[in-house]
């Protein structure tokens, strides 16, 4: 059962890794092959991209969470934290009246 799902989220990855052109370009060997009409061919095409743009997102998002935690178990600066900090230092400054 986890060597299918080790599959099944490695052939999601890799579809979502591909490009849109090569996408194309696999649906219509793919529709000359199994000899499908134009309409059917087209609307393979469209299916495709549409679980290409899917899986691409799913991914981004499952990348932007392993990262996330990544960073906050290192106890890394965020970009927030950052902009909060130099925020704060341009406060002070102006307070202290210093350029």
């Amino acid at each position: 059962m986890i060597d299918l799902m080790k599959k099944t989220l490695l052939t999601g990855i890799g579809f979502a890794c591909m490009t849109r052109e090569k996408i194309e370009q696999f649906a219509k060997t793919l529709a000359e092959q199994s000899d499908v009409s134009e309409k059917e061919g087209k609307k393979m095409v469209d299916e495709l991209l549409q679980k290409h743009d899917e899986a691409k997102e799913d991914l981004d998002k499952r990348v932007k969470g392993i990262v996330s935690s990544i960073m906050e178990k290192m106890n890394l600066a965020t970009k927030a934290d950052i902009s909060r900090l130099e925020k704060l230092i341009k406060e002070s400054e102006t307070k202290a009246g210093v350029k």
